[in-house]
C-alpha cells in the first residue's frame, strides 16, 4: 500500500471517529444526559466557572503575577506558596511551564526548552520515530506526562514525566543498534 492509500485510509478513519463523536455529544447533549466531563466544560462557558476551574485560573494569574516581579530568574525553586502567602507546603500553580516562570523565571524556562530541545534531537525526526516502536512508545509517554504536568502538581513532584525524560538519552542513536562496539555508532566527544 502506498503512502497516498495510507494516508485516506487513515483521515477516513479519523472522519469516521469525529462524526460518530460528534453524534455522541449531540444525543447526550439533547437527551440532557451528559457526563461529568461535559458539565465540567460546560463551567468554563459561564460566568462562575466552579471551584476547581477558579481555582486553577487564580493560581495561573498569580504564577503570571510572579514573574512578572521577577521575569529573570524567579523566585527560587519552591517558593510559590510562600510567595503567595500560604504556608510551605505543596502547593503549586497547576501548570509547569507557568510554576517555571514564577519560581525559576526566563533562565529556567530557556534550560527546560534547551533540554526538551535536546530530548527532541535525541529522539530523531518524525520518519525515524515512525519506524521504531520503543520510539513511538516513548513519544506517547513523554507526550503524556507533559502534558498531564500542564494541569497537575509541581515541578518536582511530576516524577513520571523526569523518568520519561531520563530514558531519552538511552535511545540508540541513529544507525546505531544499540551495540557500542560497533564501529559506527562510537561515540564523538561531542557526543
Amino acid at each position: 500500500m502506498c503512502i497516498r492509500d495510507r494516508v485516506k485510509v487513515f483521515s477516513l478513519a479519523i472522519l469516521f471517529w469525529l462524526v460518530c463523536s460528534a453524534a455522541v455529544v449531540a444525543y447526550m447533549l439533547a437527551a440532557d444526559a451528559r457526563t461529568t466531563t461535559i458539565r465540567r466544560l460546560g463551567l468554563l462557558t459561564q460566568e462562575d466557572v466552579g471551584i476547581s476551574a477558579g481555582a486553577r485560573l487564580k493560581h495561573y494569574s498569580t504564577a503570571l503575577g510572579l514573574w512578572k516581579e521577577k521575569p529573570i530568574f524567579g523566585h527560587g525553586l519552591g517558593a510559590y506558596p510562600v510567595v503567595i502567602g500560604a504556608p510551605d507546603v505543596r502547593r503549586y500553580p497547576h501548570n509547569i511551564v507557568l510554576e517555571i516562570l514564577a519560581e525559576l523565571g526566563v533562565a529556567g524556562l530557556l534550560i527546560a526548552l534547551a533540554g526538551a530541545g535536546a530530548a527532541a534531537g535525541r529522539l530523531g525526526g518524525l520518519k525515524r520515530i515512525r519506524t521504531d516502536k520503543l520510539l513511538i512508545v516513548l513519544l506517547m509517554l513523554l507526550t503524556h506526562t507533559l502534558f498531564h504536568s500542564m494541569v497537575s502538581s509541581d515541578i518536582t513532584d511530576n516524577r513520571v514525566l523526569w523518568c520519561m525524560a531520563g530514558l531519552v538519552p538511552f535511545v540508540p542513536r541513529k544507525g546505531c543498534s544499540g551495540d557500542e562496539d560497533s564501529a559506527s555508532c562510537q561515540r564523538s566527544p561531542g557526543d
